[in-house]
């Protein structure tokens, strides 16, 4: 007689320590991107550690606005003190690479010491280390704490 013994091994998944919640409203005085048209096809790359969201695509326009909220769940909360924030805003191009406008960079050191573990709305300077001031950027962004 035979025995069959099936062990099941359940990993239980890391439990996630908070969110991190974060919102690209809108940026105004982009640079011109486009001599034929004078305008910008702008578009946001969000990333945080190993996380990346792209808001749409905003065709013609120097004041673009996206409203386009994302969230990143945290299980180490070390990582919300050592991974900046960072957010690169490009202008779209068909034929060609798309080119870089400028970045911002967060630290989020500065939302954790805060009561509400928020900030924003507010503007920050889109900056490019060749051009300088590119233009700003209006963020939201939120930590969510979770108890165990």
């Amino acid at each position: 007689i035979f025995s069959i013994f099936l062990v099941f091994c359940f990993v239980a998944p890391e439990p996630k320590m908070a969110e991190l919640r974060m919102r690209v409203l809108e940026a105004r005085d982009l640079p011109i991107m486009d001599r034929s048209s004078k305008l910008t096809d702008a578009y946001v790359e969000v990333r945080f550690a190993d996380y990346l969201s792209r808001t749409s695509i905003c065709r013609r326009t120097l004041s673009p606005v996206w409203n386009h909220s994302c969230s990143y769940e945290v299980r180490d909360l070390e990582t919300l003190q050592v991974e900046p924030l960072e957010m690169k805003v490009f202008d779209y191009d068909v034929f060609s690479r798309d080119d870089l406008i400028g970045v911002v960079v967060v630290d989020l050191n500065m939302i954790l010491a805060e009561a509400n573990s928020s900030l924003g709305p507010a503007w920050f300077p889109i900056f490019d280390t060749m051009h300088g001031l590119r233009g700003e950027l209006l963020l939201s962004v939120r930590v969510k704490y979770f108890t165990q």
